[in-house]
């Protein structure tokens, strides 16, 4: 199975779509969703995934409204706290900020956000994901290049993959 990973999306539309299109190209099988998605009205261009989509709420969890709009455009969607799912034997974990990993011994994917640092990193047999962040500035001392992650959980691979050229720009994990 091929997951797509987004994150810290926060209502930028133009990058939102550049998102949706590049994990579409990568033909993904799920949608997963680091938190803080923000307004509810951003549901609409999910659409376009055709796929399940998961995910958490974060810490901006701005409209209440997410499982309303989300039925009416017609997705499947859920958002938790966090959210913990087997795929393909993999035992992969969400939660929107990194120190939530503490307690999840028995994963083997920690998929997170909250700081929009872009990363992929293994440790003590578990794979960290941190798809970045859909800003280009997000504080006034962190500039971002946007940025989604993949995963696949046959070959237990993740990628990030650059907004602005497509291209992998962190060595994949094995």
């Amino acid at each position: 199975m091929k997951i797509g990973i987004i994150g810290d999306t926060h209502d930028q539309i133009p990058e939102l779509k550049k998102a949706i299109q590049t994990l579409r190209d990568e033909k993904i099988d799920l949608l997963i969703h680091a938190g803080d998605w923000v307004s509810a009205f951003t549901l609409e261009y999910y659409r376009e995934m055709h796929c399940p989509i998961r995910g958490v709420w974060g810490n901006n969890v701005g409209d209440p409204r997410f499982q309303v709009m989300a039925h009416k455009v017609g997705l499947d969607l859920e958002i938790a706290d966090v959210y913990s799912e087997v795929y393909d034997g993999r035992r992969v974990h969400v939660a929107h900020e990194l120190d939530k990993a503490e307690h999840m011994d028995s994963a083997d994917v920690f998929i997170y956000g909250h700081d929009h640092v872009a990363k992929i990193e293994e440790k003590r047999g578990m794979v960290y994901i941190n798809p970045g962040t859909l800003l280009r500035e997000t504080f006034p001392w962190l500039t971002a290049r946007p940025s989604v992650a993949v995963y696949d959980t046959a070959s237990n691979q993740a990628g990030l993959l650059s907004l602005d050229s497509r291209a992998r720009f962190k060595p994949v994990i094995r």
